[in-house]
């Protein structure tokens, strides 16, 4: 008998187990992890977070992507609400290009994650547009001054919500 070839079986394996699903929450084609969809996940321990993840060129689905931050067990996960392509994310993206950074712009900053919302990431990211230079020395688009856009609560419709404003008028 003939043995199959590695890839082949580990295929076969991750198609078992889900691990390469191809829903229509995953298999986009991405070249790294900032090119797929963030998912908000709600861990079974009650914490938050987002994640996203390219592998093997394709995008996760919200389950695969939220396993590796969730060690306890996803509850719950639903993509996570982006300005991605916004003229505010397109500006700072520009300012990270602009600085010299070759990893490219983390559309993180875009994202609005609770208790965040859509005004407040907007001021933020105008924030960051006008104020920061950018420092790309570790291997990530750091913001400089550090703290130099912070949290107002104000700018959002409730009090829950949270807002960004320039540190320096405070």
């Amino acid at each position: 008998m003939r043995a199959l070839p590695i890839v082949f079986l580990v295929s076969l394996m991750l198609a078992a187990a889900g691990g390469c699903s191809s829903s229509e929450e995953s298999g986009q084609s991405c070249s790294k992890s900032d090119d797929c969809p963030r998912w908000v996940c709600n861990c079974s321990d009650g914490s938050v977070g987002s994640s996203a993840g390219c592998i093997f060129g394709k995008c996760e689905s919200g389950p695969d992507a939220c396993s590796s931050l969730c060690s306890g067990g996803v509850a719950s996960y639903e993509p996570a609400p982006t300005l991605k392509g916004s003229a505010e994310c397109t500006a700072v993206c520009g300012a990270v290009k602009a600085q010299g950074c070759t990893h490219g712009c983390v559309h993180e900053f875009c994202d609005v994650l609770a208790p965040d919302c859509e005004a407040s990431v907007k001021a933020y990211l105008q924030c960051l547009a006008a104020k920061v230079t950018w420092d790309c020395s570790s291997g990530f688009a750091e913001p400089q001054p550090l703290g130099a856009c912070a949290i107002d609560n104000s700018v959002c419709g409730s009090p829950a919500d949270s807002g960004v404003s320039d540190a320096a008028a405070d």
